[in-house]
Formats: structure tokens, sequence, C-alpha cells
């Protein structure tokens, strides 16, 4: 019985972790729109664009929806900046994020 009881530290542990890790995912239009609909003030809803990772649609379909569910122009400008800034950070990265690892380069024999 208590080898059963020093297992749950080491688990519940885990499970903590896991469960934080996972709740970090971008935000995306329909998050926003949530905010919004929930009530959350601009300033607020500007910080939670600027503090996360982005998912953003921003083809033209879904920015006439965001506008059709309410979202200002404030809003929708700073969406689009988030974007812009994580599309460049990409870019200048490769595509790839700081968890992913980089290619391996290793030596390369030419062929005489």
């Amino acid at each position: 019985m208590s080898s059963r009881i020093l297992l749950i530290p080491p688990l519940l542990l885990s499970l903590a972790v896991t469960t934080l890790h996972s709740q970090t995912k971008p935000l995306t239009n329909d998050d926003v729109i949530q905010m919004v609909k929930g009530g959350l003030d601009d300033e607020t809803i500007i910080k939670a664009i600027q503090a996360n990772d982005s998912a953003y649609d921003t083809g033209v379909q879904s920015l006439l929806g965001l506008k059709s569910a309410g979202v200002n122009k404030v809003l929708i400008d700073t969406l689009l900046e988030a974007q812009k800034i994580e599309n460049q950070s990409h870019a200048a990265t490769g595509g790839l994020s700081a968890a992913d690892p980089p290619a391996h380069s290793g030596p390369t024999s030419k062929a005489s």
C-alpha cells in the first residue's frame, strides 16, 4: 500500500506539467470573437493578442467575419499586426520554432 502512495506525487507532478504545457495554444479568430462577445474590454483583448502565439486567418472572408461578429477596427488591426510579427518570426527562423532542433549538417563527402 505504501509503495502506491509514493507513486502519487510524481504522477501528479507529471500531470500538472502536461496540463500546463497543453494550455498554451495559439489564439485564433474564434478566440478573439469569444473575448469580444464575453464582454472583455479592448485593452485586455489587445494584451491577450500580444501575449500569445497566433494562428489567425487573415483572409478577406475571415476579416469580414470578424467585423460581422462585432470585432472592432482596433482589435482587427492588432490581430493583423500580431500575425505579421508571427510571420516575420517564422521567416527569420526558416519556419522553425525554438522547440525545433536545427537540421544536422554533418560532413559531406565529395566523390572524386
